[in-house]
């Protein structure tokens, strides 16, 4: 088994792709960027560590391909479901 490092940070990504912390940082919350946390124990700000080929993987997703149309909405969360009864107020 290879074991392949975690060589990048955030800030390494915000450089490479010209967007702010924040937006790097929801990518990996909403687990569309792999990463891990490797904050010290009771630290309470998230350290986050990310590999190159994870990073790769995450562009390649998103690039745009004539042969492929890109969805208008891309969510990592279900839709939320129907109520089975409408209540309405007066």
């Amino acid at each position: 088994m290879t074991i392949e490092a975690y060589d990048l940070v955030v800030s390494d990504v915000v450089e490479l792709l010209r967007v702010s912390p924040n937006t790097v940082n929801s990518w990996i919350d909403t687990r569309e960027l792999l990463a891990i946390d490797v904050r010290k124990k009771g630290a309470m700000r998230a350290s986050w560590r990310i590999r190159s080929s994870d990073l790769e993987a995450f562009i390649q997703d998103r690039c745009n391909r004539p042969d492929q149309p890109r969805p208008l909405f891309k969510s990592s969360y279900p839709p939320p479901p129907m109520p089975e009864k409408i209540i309405q107020f007066v």
